[in-house]
């Protein structure tokens, strides 16, 4: 029987590598989920009869920081590496693993943290700011960007349930080109992704914003807004082809709009070789009207002539965005920030 344990206590030591330790897998269980770190101590003893040190440790994720003990261990003494996860990506559950390696002969080891995390009400408020009832969605504006006539565009919205029942939703209101995509069924305390399909045909050039109507379980909740900006489509030009076309340069691409100045003119060049079209000039406050011209001839100079009303200075906005949507292949969308004085 000592003969037993002698040969058993041998090979516990070759197959350790010099070190053992405590654990290899830490699992935290379910946990209460947070931006917080978790945090681990894994204690590993030298089990040799000469020091040992910790070369490096590796993690597979960034979600993962590691820190060891970076002096010698002495013969029966211990050591430690402190893992800390944090929660990346809204992730349910999670299984990392890491590498720890000693200076000589005491070899490598293959450690890992998993758990899984559940949600409260609490922990799902910063993740999706925007309250309507029961459910909580993590925009109020949906930028759907820039959608083509003929063309389809998917628009994903984050949405959680802060109820304790399971809960359908739905939309109404919106445009004849949109739909959900699939069904959309949320557990409590769990969060899924409404995906919206944009598919435009007819050419509606610019800014076009919907308030669309959350329903959960046939209840309607308070109203989102859908943005998007309807654009030409130059998806099967080449590059050559595209150069050659029109080209909008403006020399100032933002400006500053106070209460004693309620016209603005924003000039640009036609600096491409063919004569440009201005198809649309919008802005996503109100308040805002904007004249341009039809066409402007290569080299030609123009302006937006924006007009500002008294609602756009009682708005609580301190800057908006003027969207100018011409035929340019290259740029077909100009950006100008307007910020109030």
């Amino acid at each position: 029987m000592i003969q037993s344990a002698s040969i058993l206590l041998y090979l516990f030591v070759a197959l350790s590598n010099l070190v053992s330790f405590d654990k290899t897998v830490h699992d935290f269980g379910r946990v209460e989920a947070s931006s917080d770190p978790l945090v681990c101590v894994y204690t590993f003893r030298n089990v040799s009869d000469s020091d040992v040190r910790v070369k490096y440790a590796r993690a597979s994720c960034s979600c993962l920081s590691l820190v060891w003990t970076t002096d010698a261990v002495r013969p029966g003494e211990c050591g430690n590496v402190i893992a800390k996860y944090t929660r990346q990506y809204g992730e349910n559950r999670f299984d990392k693993s890491f590498k720890v390696v000693f200076d000589g002969d005491a070899g490598s080891f293959d450690l890992s943290v998993r758990g899984a995390f559940y949600e409260t009400a609490a922990s799902l408020a910063p993740r999706f700011p925007y309250a309507r009832g029961k459910l909580l969605f993590d925009r109020e504006v949906i930028d759907a960007g820039t959608v083509s006539p003929g063309r389809t565009r998917l628009v994903a919205l984050g949405v959680a349930n802060a109820g304790n029942d399971f809960i359908s939703l739905s939309f109404d209101g919106l445009p004849p080109f949109a739909r959900l995509k699939g069904t959309v069924d949320i557990a409590p305390m769990d969060v899924a992704e409404a995906v919206i399909e944009l598919s435009p045909e007819t050419p509606e050039w610019g800014l076009h914003q919907y308030s669309i109507m959350p329903v959960a379980d046939g209840v309607s909740l308070g109203p989102l807004t859908l943005q998007l900006l309807i654009v030409k489509d130059f998806s099967g030009l080449n590059s050559e082809e595209k150069y050659s076309g029109s080209y909008p340069f403006f020399p100032e691409q933002s400006f500053r709009v106070g209460a004693n100045r309620i016209r603005l003119e924003v000039p640009f060049r036609n600096t491409g070789k063919q004569p440009l079209h201005v198809l649309a000039a919008d802005c996503d406050a109100s308040g805002v009207a904007c004249d341009f011209p039809a066409e402007v001839p290569v080299g030609g100079d123009a302006s937006l002539r924006c007009t500002f009303s008294p609602a756009f200075f009682e708005s609580s906005q301190e800057f908006c965005t003027l969207y100018a949507i011409t035929d340019s292949p290259v740029n077909p969308v100009v950006r100008i920030l307007l910020y109030k004085e």
